[in-house]
């Protein structure tokens, strides 16, 4: 299942604005998926590394269900420091956030989308943003609830050979907890 997107900007600045990789930009060329037959794509924001010196990896950032990539990045009339990826950009991580599949920027198809759709879409993400971005250190995939989902089924379908590692935060690798489940 193929996904693209393509670069507005870019910049090597910790204060330059962060970058933003759309399929709704002028400069988009996203390729036909195989399970619509149109063209789709998913929009991510980059955001340069800064901050201390070295070979930091790059976080590519998956939200929750009905979250937008703005998710990693809350900006608050009063409240400054709510930004998961400006913090860790700060740092020197090279940082990514995706709008999934339906959300945000990133396509909308027609039809109901599964979870392969959007681990399809991430695996995309994580094999193309480092090439686009010229990063050349390992992904490291931080998901969370629903991005946290979509991140055990890329790992499922496609294997992490394209991570250095994965971060799960606020979701169990069982879906529906019972009896059974001790942990």
């Amino acid at each position: 299942m193929p996904f693209s997107a393509a670069v507005l900007s870019s910049s090597n600045s910790s204060s330059t604005p962060p970058s933003t990789l759309c399929s709704t930009t002028p400069n988009a060329s996203p390729t036909p998926s195989s399970w619509d037959g149109k063209r789709s794509a998913i929009c991510v924001r980059a955001f340069a590394a800064g901050g201390p010196a070295g070979d930091r990896p790059l976080l590519v950032c998956l939200p929750g269900g009905t979250y937008t990539r703005g998710y990693w990045d809350l900006q608050g009339p009063g409240h400054s420091g709510y930004s998961f990826a400006r913090a860790a950009a700060g740092e020197g991580f090279p940082v990514v956030t995706l709008d999934s599949l339906g959300t945000g920027e990133s396509t909308r198809p027609a039809h109901d989308i599964e979870m392969t759709d959007q681990a399809a879409a991430a695996a995309s993400a994580v094999a193309q943003i480092p090439a686009v971005l010229g990063v050349a250190t390992p992904a490291v995939a931080v998901g969370h609830s629903m991005g946290a989902l979509t991140l055990w089924q890329y790992i499922r379908d496609f294997g992490t050979s394209r991570l250095a590692r994965a971060c799960f935060i606020d979701q169990s690798p069982k879906l529906i907890t019972d009896d059974t489940w001790s942990h």
